[in-house]
């Protein structure tokens, strides 16, 4: 393989060393680093393409503009698993082959969910402000022992956070059109539930859904009006599963007791009128960003990357159809 030139945005995959830098050298890569540490916009990526063999991305917007420019790019090997910032139509009428990383940052983002919980549950963040305003007035809290958690989808980081809610003694409910197997769902004691019992009796509810046109707004006023009064609402998925005015209203109303967000709608999400809410409780989309995700997702986002080079089909390939394409293209039939 001659020396490929392969696009880096991600910051974390870019500052720290590893095993997932050190293949691309192997292989004689030419690294181009994004110019800047957040995510691209189209145009800013489709100019960084021109002449590109493979890119490694994040949360950039790959939509047809951005592949525009795309003159030689053969691989987007997406460094996480989500994929709803990728134009998968156009990447494969281009002969781009898409992968991702499903399973590199599951134990990262099942922590942050419940260390969310935790911090809701006993009013953390709002304590430590008021203690640092020279309050010393208490809250009182609620314990995770015996409360209903609810997962609104159990795909690989669902089924980690039920693992561990089952530790701190939770009745484990969950909602999937894909649900796990039966020993795992035996061996957790969850049961599954239509969306309606999981709204009505869920005292936490978790989201683990990608977005899609179906699961856009998924909950909204009406949604929320179903919900168990006072209970809490975690969204360490994707924004955009969430209706945030609805949400700042039954905040407001006392409806809901507390929400914590790692993803928004609109990132960076500065100015959001949630983040004034006491109740509210956010950080800056880190649900990867811990040293193991970023060795193991940033690994394979470099075998895929390269797998797709030396002419072989990696295992996580998002876009399969875009094969055949590629044999079209190949033999002009």
């Amino acid at each position: 393989m001659d020396s490929p030139r392969v696009l880096v945005t991600t910051r974390s995959f870019r500052k720290m060393p590893g095993p997932h830098q050190d293949i691309l050298n192997e292989a004689n890569c030419e690294i181009v680093n994004s110019p800047v540490d957040r995510p691209l916009e189209a145009s800013e990526l489709a100019d960084l393409l021109v002449g590109i063999d493979a890119a490694i991305l994040g949360v950039d917007d790959v939509s047809a503009e951005a592949l525009s420019k795309a003159d030689r790019l053969k691989v987007i090997s997406r460094y996480g698993v989500g994929v709803d910032r990728v134009d998968l139509a156009a990447a494969t009428a281009g002969g781009i082959v898409v992968t991702n990383t499903p399973g590199g940052n599951t134990n990262a983002v099942a922590e942050l969910t419940l260390a969310f919980m935790l911090a809701l549950a006993r009013n953390i963040p709002c304590q430590d402000r008021r203690i640092r305003a020279e309050d010393w007035s208490l809250m009182k809290g609620v314990e995770l022992a015996g409360k209903t958690l609810g997962l609104l989808g159990i795909g690989r980081i669902g089924q980690r956070v039920a693992e561990l809610a089952q530790v701190f003694g939770m009745r484990i409910l969950f909602c999937d059109p894909y649900p796990p197997a039966d020993e795992f769902v035996a061996r957790v004691g969850a049961e599954a539930c239509t969306q309606e019992v999981l709204f009505g009796q869920s005292d936490f509810l978790s989201l683990h859904l990608p977005l899609t046109t179906e699961t856009r707004n998924v909950i909204d006023a009406d949604t929320i009006s179903q919900m168990k009064p006072g209970a809490f609402i975690i969204n360490t998925a994707r924004g955009g599963l969430i209706d945030e005015a609805a949400l700042l209203a039954a905040l407001e109303s006392g409806r809901i007791a507390g929400v914590a967000f790692d993803a928004f709608e609109v990132e960076p999400s500065l100015g959001n009128p949630l983040i004034a809410h006491d109740n509210f409780i956010s950080t800056p989309h880190i649900g990867s960003s811990t040293e193991q995700t970023t060795l193991r997702m940033g690994l394979m986002a470099s075998q895929n990357a390269l797998a797709v080079l030396r002419g072989e089909r990696p295992e996580h390939v998002v876009n399969p159809e875009v094969y055949e394409r590629i044999r079209q293209d190949e033999t002009g039939s």
